[in-house]
């Protein structure tokens, strides 16, 4: 059997090989690790800015649809009222036509009654003259 330096001798160089092994898995997992993380923020980066490209094509293509509705309903009152417009003119026209009308009544009627005064007072003078 061995002595008990010899055990101890053996002792001491395990305990040096196992330190070195695990500084050695310690680095080995530190550069795993580092790489991982790096992967990891890689990775993320590219689904956060892919994730961004398809919110903001989203967001396009909702704000062209309310765009376009937006347009469509102006589109629809400017039609309506249009229409209305076209109502009132028609109306205004013809109220147009009726002061036309009733201005010439009261012109001819004006002269129907200044031609009646002066026959009247024509007659009136026959009258005078004949009696």
């Amino acid at each position: 059997m061995l002595e008990q330096k010899d055990l101890v001798a053996i002792r001491a160089i395990m305990k040096e090989e196992i330190a070195e092994s695990e500084k050695k898995m310690e680095a080995t997992m530190d550069t795993r690790f580092a790489e991982s993380e790096k992967k990891m923020e890689a990775m993320m980066d590219t689904r956060f800015a892919e994730s961004e490209k398809k919110m903001e094509a989203t967001m396009d293509t909702r704000f062209a649809e309310s765009e376009n509705l937006i347009l469509e309903e102006v589109e629809r009152t400017r039609s309506i009222l249009e229409k209305h417009i076209g109502k009132v003119q028609k109306n205004l026209d013809e109220l147009n036509q009726y002061y036309r009308i009733t201005k010439l009544e009261n012109d001819n009627t004006a002269l129907l009654l200044k031609m009646i005064d002066e026959l009247t007072k024509r007659v009136e003078e026959l009258e005078k003259k004949s009696a």
